[in-house]
């Protein structure tokens, strides 16, 4: 359906990935979807995100590799509120739901070795409300279902400016 490479790359991926040179959306029977990968979801003010928006995206989907150091205490600092900061804030912006799926497990070669991933997919409707956490841990690897439907979008094109301006979402 729509194929994507990471645009807004960690420094320690250049050596090993190809920067991706475009964005799109791929329109199915259950909405219209974007794609983007982890980090392209904190790029400078969220223009990554916005721009899927902007192009029509009832949904953004985003494959990660949460990662923390071996020693990270979860109780202390609770991994997710970067992306939950981000991730509602362009679904109340666009009324566009945004799932983060991440993995589990040790990393075991390259830069990061010996971090862990340790889950904590995050999916936000499309007024902004988490509606799912999944477990954090090394070992939390699960599979979770939700239901995500898309809502009728408030603007499109230039009316965006117009809705903005509106509802005060700056």
């Amino acid at each position: 359906l729509c194929k994507h490479r990471k645009l807004n790359e960690l420094d320690i991926g250049h050596e090993y990935y190809a920067q991706g040179d475009r964005l799109n959306v791929a329109e199915t029977e259950f909405g219209t979807f974007g794609l983007m990968i982890c980090a392209d979801g904190f790029a400078k003010d969220n223009v990554i995100s916005r721009s899927l928006c902007y192009m029509g995206a009832d949904i953004i989907l985003s494959p990660s590799a949460w990662a923390v150091p071996a020693d990270h205490d979860n109780e202390k600092e609770p991994y997710g509120d970067i992306w939950r900061k981000v991730y509602t804030q362009i679904a109340k912006e666009f009324s566009t739901a945004v799932v983060g799926v991440s993995n589990v497990g040790l990393i075991t070669d390259g830069p990061w070795k010996d971090r862990l991933c340790i889950g904590c997919s995050l999916a936000i409707d499309a007024s902004g409300n988490e509606i799912l956490q999944a477990p954090y841990g090394v070992d939390a690897e699960c599979i979770l279902y939700i239901d995500v439907k898309p809502i009728q979008r408030p603007a499109r094109g230039t009316d965006w400016n117009k809705h903005f301006k509106e509802n005060d979402t700056d």
